[in-house]
């Protein structure tokens, strides 16, 4: 029964996914048009390791980004549905994030591959199959860096706690060494790009954006006009010397952590880019009832299971990725690697 239900998961799934792209055939803009400049020339190469050689590989045969983006993200929900738990509640969970992801389908990113990869390898480690565990989270690392600063407090949580986990030396080994990989991928694909200055801007700008110059208020925690002036006219400086705590910090983190609550819609921003119309208001509010849904299940299933060893680790997931973020640039889009990997921990009986 499990088995049919997931079936129909993926095929409902997949028809939400083609019919986004059909109706969204978005070009890439912002942060995702380097992805796909640098899978056509890899010497404009700035950010998303792995990734990006898999763009490449579509680019090369003249796939359009938006097509790419849907095989490649639908792929990242397959994967994601291929690790779930098998049970009735872990069904209607994986539809609901399948409902979430699909509004990105069209749109050229690094967070659903990125997330995908780093659930199976966590699942994997937990199964202790340790090599293809080892190779995911590696390929995971190298797509967002940001998992680096996060993999480090939650190991750190992890190893100081008395928590009863499946946590144990070798597996923090093994994901200690495949960030490093993740790191050496990413520098290497560096190696022979162009974009220097841009390299340096994009390591800068979420501290920027998230501490360094940003203020309390609408736009607290975004990247704005402000900031990226700021790391224009710094980015010569070492890090440290810049490196100062705003007067007003209290409040800027109140208001990042009160924006991490509230937050919901993330691909439909995008979408609006390419088409605004009536159409898109309506995905703008199912996309919104959705990650609220999701939420709410989470934090359900926190207080449900917070004796089980699972649900101890996703609260460490959360607390790492907001503690993380609290200090660095925030979009929600930020949500979908702790949401889906806190889900995927809770969904285990």
């Amino acid at each position: 029964m499990n088995n049919a239900m997931r079936k129909l998961i993926i095929f409902v799934v997949a028809f939400i996914f083609l019919i986004i792209t059909f109706i969204f055939p978005t070009y890439p803009m912002s942060d995702f048009y380097q992805y796909w400049a640098a899978s056509l020339d890899f010497a404009q190469y700035i950010k998303g390791g792995i990734l990006i050689i898999v763009y490449a590989i579509f680019s090369r045969f003249g796939i359009p980004a938006f097509l790419a983006a849907t095989i490649i993200n639908f792929s990242s929900f397959l994967l994601l549905a291929f690790v779930f738990p098998k049970n009735r509640h872990a069904n209607w969970i994986l539809l609901f994030i399948g409902f979430s992801w699909a509004v990105w389908s069209p749109i050229v990113n690094s967070d659903l591959p990125h997330t995908a990869l780093l659930v199976a390898g966590i699942s994997l480690l937990l199964k202790r199959k340790y090599l293809i565990a080892f190779m995911l989270i590696a390929f995971a690392s190298s797509i967002r860096l940001q998992i680096v600063p996060v993999s480090i407090l939650v190991l750190s949580i992890l190893l100081v706690t008395s928590f009863r986990c499946r946590i144990v030396k070798k597996e923090v080994l093994i994901v200690i060494v495949a960030i490093i990989i993740g790191l050496l991928i990413d520098a290497g694909l560096k190696m022979p790009s162009v974009q220097r200055v841009e390299i340096v801007k994009s390591q800068r700008v979420p501290i920027y954006a998230g501490l360094i110059a940003t203020k309390p208020g609408e736009k607290c925690g975004e990247i704005t006009s402000f900031a990226k002036k700021k790391v224009q006219l710094e980015k010569d400086k070492p890090l440290l010397s810049v490196l100062k705590l705003p007067p007003e910090l209290p409040s800027i983190l109140l208001c990042k952590w009160v924006k991490f609550a509230i937050y919901s819609s993330s691909a439909s921003f995008w979408l609006q880019k390419f088409n605004g119309g009536s159409i898109y208001q309506f995905i703008y509010v199912f996309e919104s009832i959705v990650v609220f849904i999701l939420k709410g299940l989470c934090v359900w299933l926190l207080i449900k299971n917070q004796n089980s060893p699972y649900a101890k680790i996703a609260f460490i997931f959360q607390v790492g990725y907001f503690g993380v973020h609290t200090f660095l640039e925030i979009q929600s889009r930020y949500l979908i690697p702790p949401l889906a990997l806190s889900l995927f921990l809770l969904c285990h009986k």
